[in-house]
């Protein structure tokens, strides 16, 4: 799971009364910074990152509209 859809979970966990502890795994290292043209331009893996960080920020904001958070 990635750090940043731990938000959701973490606040629902809570609502039923539990304590988490965020535990993210499978993270890659971080490489050095070698910049090259192709970072400045779109990519399809980009463009999947940011279908996942919409629909946990629309999970997040439904989920507090319906009173679980």
């Amino acid at each position: 799971m990635n750090p940043r859809n731990l938000a959701r979970a973490m606040a629902l966990f809570r609502w039923q009364g539990l304590e988490p502890v965020a535990a993210p795994v499978g993270l890659p290292a971080q490489q050095t910074a070698q910049w090259s043209p192709e970072d400045f331009f779109p990519s399809s893996h980009s463009l999947h990152r940011t279908e996942i960080a919409l629909h946990e920020y629309l999970g997040l904001a439904w989920a507090r509209l319906r009173g679980f958070i």
